[in-house]
């Protein structure tokens, strides 16, 4: 995949000197770093340095090991998404967003329904588009590129995947294909919350707000400052054991608090930072860069607006023997 990444990749680092062996500079997807990080990424770090991990200012080179700052999507200080990539450039003024392409229509504000099929041959793609259902037919192939959540919930719902759930909701079985839906893995993570009065943090306050409004002017004058901040702006990968011979732990820190049960006290929690630890801020997050755990997704309804269920099936075993290993382990940071 290594070709094909540092061909879509322009990466500001090595822009006019051809890339490396790990980037690329002539693509149209820009990546640079971060304008103006904040100070409490560098001071996340310092300390990681300090706890014994290398610096590592590239996290997608050769090596993953050690603590850095991530670089980002953006280009001119602002986010640079696969659609300006490859669509629009960008461009504002582009209604269709086919960036002048003749052999490319973008429709916007359009959902797919379901896949139609001539026997067992797909043809075309039935949708809905303003309140009108039409039919797009396809003359060479239909690539299905929903997401994780949704490619597997548009195959089912055109009649691929367990044949016995598809009978119950009343969908015409093309082909039976148990696989569909299962096997969806969760990226586990444990996240930390410091609170702080800091304003150069992120937060709902009045002071914060205040901050926010001089951020936002010095955005508009030359597109730097905690606006241009991605939020999760430092990170490292660490082993949880050096024996391993690749990090299996991705520490992410946000200047913000994050988490899903924070989302209704934020107004009283104020300014934080999160720090998260995955499995493989000041918000410290952990996230498991393996993940460990999946799930089988099923469509609810036959209605193609509904949202599809999710069943987590198990721990895994590697989960629970890595879980019960590391209570007599301490982690290296």
């Amino acid at each position: 995949m290594l070709p094909y990444f540092r061909r879509s990749e322009r990466n500001a680092r090595y822009e006019g000197n051809g890339g490396n062996r790990w980037h690329g500079a002539d693509g149209p997807l820009h990546v640079s770093d971060l304008r103006t990080p904040n100070p409490f990424s560098h001071r996340f770090v310092a300390t990681a340095q300090e706890a014994g991990l290398p610096l590592n200012d590239d996290f997608n080179g050769e090596h993953q090991l050690g603590a850095g700052l991530y670089q980002v999507t953006q280009h001119n200080g602002e986010r640079w998404n696969a659609a300006r990539a490859y669509l629009h450039r960008g461009d504002s003024r582009d209604a269709t967003h086919n960036g002048a392409r003749a052999n490319l229509a973008v429709l916007t504000e359009t959902q797919a329904l379901r896949i139609e099929f001539d026997g067992r041959r797909a043809i075309g793609v039935t949708v809905a588009r303003a309140g009108v259902v039409e039919t797009l037919r396809a003359r060479r192939e239909v690539i299905v590129s929903a997401g994780a959540f949704n490619s597997p919930q548009l195959l089912m719902a055109s009649g691929i995947g367990p044949a016995a759930h598809l009978r119950k909701l009343g969908i015409d079985v093309v082909h039976d294909l148990p696989g569909v839906g299962e096997n969806l893995q969760d990226h586990l993570d444990i996240i930390v919350n410091k609170q702080l009065r800091s304003s150069d943090l992120f937060g709902q306050t009045t002071r914060g707000a205040m901050r926010l409004v001089i951020e936002m002017l010095r955005y508009r004058r030359n597109r730097t400052g905690m606006v241009s901040s991605n939020f999760a702006e430092a990170g490292a990968f660490v082993k949880s054991r050096s024996e391993l011979s690749e990090p299996n732990l991705q520490l992410v820190f946000v200047l913000a608090l994050i988490g899903n049960r924070n989302m209704e006290k934020r107004s009283k929690l104020g300014h934080s930072y999160s720090y998260t630890r995955a499995f493989s801020g000041q918000k410290a997050a952990a996230t498991c860069a393996s993940p460990r755990r999946t799930c089988a997704m099923r469509r609810s309804s036959i209605r193609a607006f509904c949202p599809p269920k999710k069943t987590w099936k198990r721990w895994s075993r590697a989960y629970a023997r890595s879980a019960a290993s590391s209570r007599s382990r301490r982690s290296p940071i």
